[in-house]
């Protein structure tokens, strides 16, 4: 998602409201904001300001070595901890690193109440969902948003060169190749033995990101290898390949799997791990289920599996874990929103992806100008395998996470077999908090974790507690320091494990206080 202050992609409409939204709100910093014409005078005015100073443009987070705390590492005495339970332990590590807010970090746990239920994210975290689009009511979540994001592309002209790093070719179908960025760790002139992480870009997105940069050098620097991805119909795959459509993670998904085998080919790699963000968070899970899931999966209709990658269903796939930073979980509810055009000085998260849409739309002469995904999905399916008259159901199906009206759903990370965690913001004003919360009550597995802070935005973690999220991904992935998966597996296809809430709470709401603890 881009979210830079030049990136205003404005349309003549009348601005975003939510129908529930109250005469005055309180604001971030807990004034109140009266409504229609003082809050637009502010919205103007802080929108200026920032656009002026440059807090709204992408910015370079680069490891610092020295503010990276080490966890022990294991003497094989004693079991490894599972993710869940090694996240508790890690976070009393480097918790400290988080900015003080007020609001304590929850932990996958606290997401639960004892009889299986979301608690209320919002309510503990003293946020109102209908605000977060707004910079006068979030603030800081939109800039650290957009110091993450960029919307720059590399398609004609590849990415400036990374130091360390060789461009590569990965054959994911007989003749049909991704393109990535690979830095090996080395030693003395020669590759070590270790494990290789693969970072995604987020939504349409390429190597062009200095946050897929910044990680993967400092990743290098800590002793692993990295690959940053570049999709079908992504950055030097698109300009290598440009009929090749993107589908959305319903396609790349077995890409993935595909690349994990490739990499684990190289006698230099012991185990892969993955990391992606916003729209490649939710391919990161779904990556994770593709791993473990039945062949026969109901939610996977057999002409998209036919027109799938094939991978070695024999073989396990990123068992370093998979980390997925603000996951876009209920997509559809964004797709619904961006079926309607938006202003960027009213929502400027949602204008911005208009944008990018438009962008694509205009590259690939799919037709009219649009900001609508729905229609730029469709287009991408009609040039694709999945161009067949139930293609778009059966994608939506494929990549659906989270319920969504009454379509088919199933807990899909119930089959997830590796470390997984979910790293989340309560002020993220696109995928809401709320949905992570429902995520974590309909999955028990022990594989799957989150971390859920007051602050970050949309995936600006790197903004927001850079020392906190780079701690995490290395000792995380460390093979001696790092979680170990359990044997968990569901014996037969589960419905929703527990009564989900929505995002402004019911009769089954519960407060701050009732939370689990420790």
């Amino acid at each position: 998602m881009h979210l830079n202050a030049q990136n205003r992609f404005i349309h003549r409409t009348r601005p975003f409201k939510s129908p529930d939204t109250p005469a005055n709100v309180r604001g971030e910093n807990g004034g109140n904001l009266q409504r229609p014409g003082n809050r637009r005078l502010a919205l103007l005015m802080c929108t200026a300001l920032f656009a002026l100073t440059g807090c709204f443009n992408e910015r370079s987070f680069p490891f610092v070595e020295s503010k990276i705390i080490r966890l022990d590492a294991s003497n094989g005495e004693s079991p490894r901890p599972n993710p869940r339970q090694w996240l508790e332990a890690a976070h009393k590590q480097f918790g400290h690193l988080v900015p003080s807010s007020g609001y304590r970090p929850l932990l996958t746990n606290d997401l639960t109440t004892a009889d299986g239920c979301a608690i209320d994210v919002f309510g503990y975290f003293n946020k109102q969902p209908e605000y977060l689009h707004t910079a006068i009511g979030n603030l800081s979540g939109l800039m650290h948003t957009a110091q993450v994001t960029g919307d720059t592309e590399a398609i004609e002209v590849p990415a400036p060169e990374w130091d360390g790093f060789e461009d590569v070719w990965i054959e994911v179908d007989p003749g049909v190749s991704i393109s990535g960025r690979l830095g090996l760790a080395m030693r003395d002139g020669h590759p070590i033995k270790a494990d290789c992480i693969v970072v995604m870009p987020g939504l349409l997105g390429d190597n062009m990101r200095t946050r897929a940069r910044d990680i993967c050098m400092g990743l290098r620097r800590q002793g692993f290898h990295a690959l940053a991805l570049e999709f079908r119909g992504h950055g030097q795959a698109e300009a290598k390949y440009p009929m090749n459509a993107y589908t959305f993670s319903v396609v790349e998904t077995p890409d993935l799997l595909v690349v994990s085998e490739w990499l684990q080919d190289k006698e230099y790699v012991k185990r892969t791990g993955l990391i992606g963000f916003s729209w490649s968070a939710s391919t990161a899970l779904l990556a994770a289920w593709e791993d473990g899931r039945d062949p026969n999966d109901p939610m996977v209709s057999r002409r998209v599996a036919d027109c799938q990658s094939q991978f070695d269903r024999n073989r396990r796939h990123y068992e370093a874990g998979v980390i997925a930073i603000s996951p876009t979980l209920e997509f559809e509810r964004i797709m619904d929103e961006l079926d309607t055009p938006h202003a960027f000085i009213e929502n400027p998260v949602l204008a911005s992806i208009q944008a990018t849409v438009a962008r694509r739309v205009a590259r690939k002469k799919h037709g009219e100008p649009t900001g609508s995904l729905r229609k730029l999905i469709a287009y991408e399916f009609s040039n694709s395998c999945l161009s067949y008259e139930d293609g778009v159901e059966d994608g939506l199906n494929y990549l659906r996470l989270a319920p969504y009206k009454d379509l088919p759903y199933e807990p899909k990370l119930e089959w997830a077999r590796m470390p997984v965690i979910i790293i989340h913001g309560a002020n993220d004003p696109l995928a809401y908090a709320q949905e992570i919360a429902r995520f974590i009550a309909d999955t028990p597995n022990p594989n799957v974790a989150c971390v859920m802070f007051h602050g970050g935005g949309h995936d600006g973690f790197a903004a927001y507690c850079r020392d906190y999220l780079y701690s995490l991904l290395v000792n995380f992935f460390d093979e001696s320091r790092g979680p170990k998966a359990v044997d968990y597996h569901t014996s037969q296809r589960r419905q929703p494990a527990a009564p989900l809430l929505s995002d402004q709470g019911n009769s089954k709401s519960h407060a701050p206080d009732q939370l689990v603890t420790r």
